[in-house]
């Protein structure tokens, strides 16, 4: 099923099936493994249903030459033993959903607020390593690229201009949308920090738009063309170049908006980075592609 309402039907006959069923749908879609090698004696194990009084799952692996049996759930995402295959399943639907808060994550699949925030770390780490495997380089031959800092974090004593908190650059692809958010190394950012990022991150070649922080002049040297606009002396498109980073500049108020009330800013950048990554639209579309996409970097994190 491929259209909102069918994919809010699947969920639905999904979440009101047995266990079982969710159990297969989890391993088919990565979140467990659907292959083992036995760590004794290096044969595929098979996979046996059981009774509940050996696995509460009902199934498990066990190996035909040693007979050594294992948990469907070691070594996989699925590993925390205490919340049922169903519940995870509708962790994932409510999490897909942009818009929802923890609070109405715990509302609407009845878990525990402390179980939700494990949870979703947990995801945020599996994110991380997907991130990690599969890194995304911004930019090429020609493609503009905009790229800015800001500091995440409160004014002093709530007043004031002054803030204490953590340095983030931002890159921008534009167009695309596609985007890199990272908090700057030792809270820097001076050339010496910011530079090697963009190295890392931005294909040669690209068109690099900033602000006139001077950490960024010598990015010619470096096989990038480089148009910045000075926004100290009030100029926020270049009046010659037409130059200005305002697609970045608006990422920002969305990205401080995902961020707050959030205790790890690593956390809420890699959770942006990624659904900007997916590229989950609107509505119940967002919530289908979304949903999808968690468990396909699952599988590619957990080699399913």
């Amino acid at each position: 099923m491929t259209g909102g309402s069918g994919f809010l039907l699947y969920i639905s006959l999904l979440l009101a099936g047995p266990e079982s069923g969710l159990v297969l749908f989890c391993r088919d879609k990565g979140a467990i493994p659907s292959t083992r090698i036995c760590p004794v004696c290096f044969t595929r194990m098979t996979w046996k249903e059981c009774s509940a009084s050996k696995y509460t799952d009902q199934f498990m692996w066990r190996c035909g030459a040693c007979r050594k049996v294992m948990s469907i759930r070691d070594n996989s995402f699925m590993s925390e033993k205490s919340i049922s295959f169903g519940s995870f399943v509708s962790f994932v639907w409510a999490w897909a959903n942009k818009n929802n808060s923890m609070t109405n994550i715990a509302e609407l699949t009845g878990l525990h607020l402390n179980t939700i925030t494990t949870l979703r770390r947990k995801l945020n780490n599996a994110i991380a390593e997907f991130l990690l495997l599969d890194p995304m380089v911004l930019g090429g031959e020609g493609v503009v690229v905009e790229i800015d800092e800001s500091k995440f974090g409160k004014r002093k004593y709530h007043r004031g201009s002054r803030r204490d908190g953590q340095w983030v650059l931002g890159m921008v692809e534009r167009g695309t949308g596609r985007c890199f958010l990272i908090p700057c190394p030792g809270n820097k950012r001076d050339r010496a920090t910011l530079l090697p990022l963009i190295m890392a991150y931005v294909r040669p070649g690209s068109v690099i738009m900033t602000d006139g922080w001077p950490a960024y002049r010598c990015l010619p040297n470096w096989g990038y063309y480089h148009f910045p606009c000075n926004h100290s002396v009030g100029e926020y498109r270049n009046p010659i170049t037409g130059a200005h980073i305002n697609t970045q500049e608006g990422l920002w108020t969305h990205v401080k908006k995902s961020v707050r009330g959030r205790s790890y800013i690593s956390d809420a950048l890699i959770e942006y980075m990624w659904r900007r990554r997916v590229n989950g639209t609107s509505g119940v579309n967002q919530i289908k592609t979304t949903f999808e996409a968690v468990f396909s970097s699952l599988k590619a994190v957990y080699g399913n």
